[in-house]
């Protein structure tokens, strides 16, 4: 799949405690091919970037939880594969509530512009990538939420 964050709603009694099951969800997930009907999203290459708005434009930490934010799931030892991570319904909620009370001009305020001059594109073309990656997760944190689900979380590097 590449360079990658996919996220994936999940109930509390859904995932496996064992990080072959969680790996499991994804899998399947890939093999249906993306989007589904699921609360899920995915994000090529620039989840870390995502992540580093975030933590800017909320202080109180609640920026934090929507990337990397949750309990690691770690593989076999010796494995090369990345933990995965859960975060629990709470940390779900309170993910949604910053994304929802959040516009996305606060965000890109936090630290848009620094992004964008990385990139070396017309800012208003980087604006909108991130812009359509904030609307993705909101939509996404916010479904799971209403729904008192957790949410798993695949980094492929």
């Amino acid at each position: 799949m590449g360079y990658h964050m996919h996220l994936k709603a999940i109930t509390v009694e859904q995932p496996p405690a064992d990080f072959e099951g969680l790996a499991k969800l994804f899998a399947d997930a890939y093999d249906r091919g993306f989007p589904t009907d699921e609360i899920e999203d995915l994000i090529h290459k620039d989840f870390f970037q995502v992540d580093e708005l975030c933590k800017a434009a909320a202080p109180d930490g609640a920026g934090e939880l929507v990337v990397f934010g949750g309990e690691p799931v770690y593989p076999p030892e010796g494995s090369p594969e990345p933990p995965l991570v859960v975060l629990d319904p709470e940390g779900v909620r309170a993910a949604a509530e910053f994304l929802a009370s959040c516009s996305f001009e606060r965000i890109w305020e936090a630290g848009g512009t620094v992004i964008a001059k990385n990139w070396g594109w017309p800012e208003d073309e980087v604006r909108s990538i991130f812009a359509s990656h904030v609307d993705g997760l909101r939509d996404t944190y916010g479904r799971a939420a209403a729904l008192g689900l957790a949410m798993a979380k695949h980094f492929s590097f």
